[in-house]
């Protein structure tokens, strides 16, 4: 059936190259890769590449794969060798690939593209490109480029959001924030990550009390940001308050019981206990750690063995 519609239906071959993506992304495959280069094999089969979904299949299915040199190889050569004229899906694609992989100089000449097709006002290869720039650290172009914008929407207030957050500029990002028409959990993400990082506690609890909707992820945040700042006493708090706690959250409580907080350290051991938690590997790795850290040295080779036991009586590698 390919061999026999390889000239004509370019609908099959799109959705071919599709499925080899999709397959490479999201199942268990032994060589995800090898997909890809079969379904590359087969794009480049076919001569007339004029088709710009078909292009754009395989361009995607490359930046999906985190192969963003060849996703912008492949849009040079199709601009340079064929009848391919990109449009708005090209462009956010590309942008993504090139913000990703920090590939300014190429970042630089698809924007000189957008603008000579006339796609820069277009809403989501605008937002694109801030998101582009912003993870390029030039917040002066992503903000540029947003004030420029025609109509905005929460992603490209989100993105330039992110960018100041991630420069540690969180006076710029606040103010945007607080101008957002519509804030969503990304960019209180966004807000109360950057906070944490500077040590701005005080401010990250704030947006942080002012979520409606707080999943474990946010949680644990906080939590981890009160750790790391040694103000384990909040952490424990907000532990405690979590209606639902994961590995992760369980392992930022641990991690942060330093030689002055032994007692409270033993209280999560307790806790872990009741809950047979103990039992999980990363779990029980951790608290060797704390015990460790508290200078209990004879409490963490205990809990070590027994760790290594379990491991051999589960047949674990």
């Amino acid at each position: 059936m390919l061999r026999n519609s390889l000239e004509t239906n370019v609908n099959l071959l799109t959705k071919f190259i599709t499925t080899c993506g999709s397959i490479a992304l999201f199942a268990s495959h032994q060589n995800p890769l090898a997909l890809i280069r079969h379904g590359r094999r087969v794009f480049n089969y076919r001569p007339n590449k004029d088709d710009t979904f078909f292009c754009n299949s395989m361009i995607r299915a490359h930046m999906d794969m985190r192969q963003f040199a060849e996703s912008f190889t492949l849009y040079r050569n199709l601009r340079k060798d064929t009848g391919f004229k990109p449009d708005g899906y090209t462009f956010t694609a590309l942008a993504k690939s090139c913000g990703l992989d920090v590939a300014i100089w190429e970042g630089q000449e698809l924007h000189c593209h957008v603008i000579k097709v006339w796609l820069c006002l277009d809403l989501y290869v605008s937002t694109s490109l801030v998101d582009m720039y912003a993870k390029f650290w030039e917040d002066s172009f992503a903000s540029k480029l947003f004030d420029e914008m025609m109509e905005t929407s929460r992603v490209s207030w989100t993105a330039l959001i992110c960018g100041y957050a991630r420069l540690g500029d969180m006076s710029n990002a606040r103010r945007l924030f607080d101008q957002m028409p519509e804030k969503g959990l990304a960019a209180f993400n966004a807000m109360i990550d950057g906070y944490v990082k500077l040590g701005d506690m005080g401010s990250a609890r704030s947006l942080f009390d002012e979520m409606t909707d707080r999943n474990v992820v946010y949680w644990t945040s906080m939590m981890y940001g009160y750790c790391h700042h040694g103000d384990v006493q909040s952490a424990r708090s907000l532990f405690d308050a979590m209606a639902e706690k994961n590995l992760i959250s369980w392992n930022v409580m641990i991690w942060g019981y330093d030689l002055g907080a032994l007692d409270l350290g033993r209280w999560v051991h307790k806790f872990v206990r009741r809950k047979r938690l103990d039992r999980v590997m990363n779990i029980c790795t951790a608290l060797v750690d704390m015990y460790a850290k508290c200078g209990e040295t004879r409490e963490a080779k205990r809990l070590l063995m027994r760790c290594l036991n379990r491991k051999q009586l589960l047949g674990m590698p």
